[in-house]
């Protein structure tokens, strides 16, 4: 047992002396590296951009902030799994919380019934509107045929009234006509009575002494009975000609205004017609005005129902919480099994981009603190030097207090400090456009954007910068840079993102 223990610690000595030579070898290598590169390093001249140590300035009490997100449900839901524990890191996008939405599916199945519903009441509303349609296009085209008619009857009649007085007038003149002959034929009757009856005198005078026959007495005596016969024929032939007369004199007055009265009602007819083509012609507007509403109300409907489908489809795609930036999971309240509220946190993310102090000044000194100032965070009291940065923003109006107003300062992330944290900031007053700006000779222009160069641990590192040209060769570095950077100015030839670099007075 002891011999075991005893040769179990001389393994561990043995061990333990080759991890230490094995370490101070590789702790020569690495010096030697160090001896290696800063032979070979370039050097470079260098400006401070934004300002020194501090020395004086307006001192400010403020909290280090960070951004934060929280993280709740848009829904009420019950919270089926966390996949994180509160310190974790997470990235943007990483998978924070499962949901269980319940019912939501259900909800789904029903908008998109309500859909299916909508959509089927506006295809009805639209085979209504082109049946109206038809109906109504058939009426209309109906009363145009009725109109057409009535003016085809109106212009009949009208061309009937002059022919039908020139009718009437035709026949009261043949009527005339007729009473003339019968009275021309009475007289040639009467002449001829008389003129046997002369006759027939002269021969019955001649009988009774004897200077005639018989026989030509009886011939008289024919001829005078044959003439009366005649005249009796002619006057009933003037009263039958008479009688015709006085009906076609009246019916000239008759027929003309008949024929007035057809026309009129002709008139009528068309004023009817054209009435009831206005009747058609607006009943099917209305229809399709009423067709449209309805077609109107179904889309309306329709929309309605699929923002209810969309909104249940992004419920159901809520189903799980992502972080939306890079950073640390605080502030966890909710646990498996419990239900989550829209707007009260599960959790909440600090993000691990860049730090800003938020802060107030004295109205009085508001003037002297512009946005891009130098400014220095102190850590801590026994912290003189500082984070080197520069204010970023000043507010136009005072805070609620009337007496400040807010000071937003830039801090990149260091390990000393923490979200929450009271520090001390130091702004340097006055205009900030004299610390601000560099030499042309410390720019770079590559790739259409301008770039200039500062030396972190020995080595050369390259800055994207945004630029504006102040006077002469002075340009003022809008963003890339914060106050405390040892910029070099000049750029020598030959410099490089990670070149190894050195300081020189020459």
């Amino acid at each position: 047992m002891t011999s075991r223990l005893l040769g179990l610690i001389g393994m561990i000595g043995v061990l333990a002396l080759a991890a230490y030579y094995g370490l101070g070898q590789r702790h020569g290598e690495t010096a030697q590296e160090r001896r290696r590169e800063a032979a070979t390093a370039l050097p470079v001249r260098t400006l401070v951009f934004g300002g020194g140590p501090v020395g004086h300035g307006i001192s400010l009490v403020g909290v280090v902030r960070a951004d934060e997100v929280a993280i709740s449900p848009k829904v009420p839901s019950r919270i089926a799994m966390l996949h994180v524990r509160e310190g974790d890191r997470v990235s943007a996008g990483q998978r924070l919380v499962t949901l269980d939405m319940g019912d939501m599916q259900a909800q789904l199945e029903g908008a998109r019934a309500a859909v299916n519903a909508a959509r089927a009441m506006l295809d009805k509303a639209l085979r209504g509107k082109a049946a109206r349609q038809a109906e109504m296009d058939g009426s209309v085209l109906e009363a145009e045929g009725q109109l057409e008619l009535a003016r085809a009857k109106l212009s009949q009649a009208e061309l009937g009234v002059p022919m039908i007085a020139d009718e009437a007038q035709a026949d009261a003149d043949k009527a005339a006509a007729g009473v003339a002959q019968a009275q021309a034929g009475l007289r040639q009757a009467e002449a001829g009575v008389k003129e046997a009856e002369d006759a027939l005198g002269r021969l019955e005078e001649l009988h009774r002494h004897g200077g005639v026959a018989d026989v030509d007495l009886e011939g008289a005596r024919s001829k005078a009975a044959m003439a009366r016969s005649a005249a009796d024929q002619a006057r009933a032939a003037l009263d039958l000609a008479m009688a015709s007369q006085r009906p076609a004199s009246r019916a000239i007055r008759a027929r003309t205004e008949i024929s007035a009265a057809d026309a009129q009602a002709a008139r009528s007819g068309v004023r009817l017609a054209e009435q009831g083509l206005r009747v058609a012609q607006a009943a099917r507007a209305e229809a399709l005005r009423i067709a449209e509403y309805d077609i109107a109300g179904a889309r309306a409907q329709l929309d309605q129902a699929r923002a209810g489908l969309r909104q249940a489809e992004a419920s159901i795609g809520d189903s799980t919480l992502v972080s939306p930036i890079h950073g640390v999971v605080t502030a966890l309240k909710g646990s498996p099994g419990e239900y989550a509220q829209p707007g009260i946190a599960i959790m909440t993310i600090v993000g691990s981009g860049p730090l800003r102090v938020e802060t107030s000044a004295p109205i009085r000194l508001a003037d002297a603190i512009q946005p891009g100032a130098p400014a220095r965070v102190l850590t801590g009291p026994a912290d003189t030097m500082g984070i080197a940065t520069m204010v970023n923003a000043v507010g136009a109006a005072a805070s609620t207090d009337g007496r400040s107003v807010p000071v937003t300062i830039s801090l990149p992330r260091s390990n000393a400090l923490k979200p929450g944290a009271m520090v001390t900031a130091v702004v340097t007053p006055g205009s900030s456009a004299g610390t601000r700006t560099v030499p042309r000779e410390a720019l770079m222009r590559d790739g259409g954007f301008w770039y200039a160069y500062v030396i972190r641990a020995g080595r050369a590192s390259r800055r994207r910068v945004t630029i504006r040209q102040e006077s002469g060769n002075r340009f003022l570095v809008r963003e890339g840079l914060i106050a405390g950077d040892r910029v070099i100015s000049p750029l020598p030839e030959g410099i490089a993102d990670g070149m190894p670099v050195r300081e020189t007075s020459l």
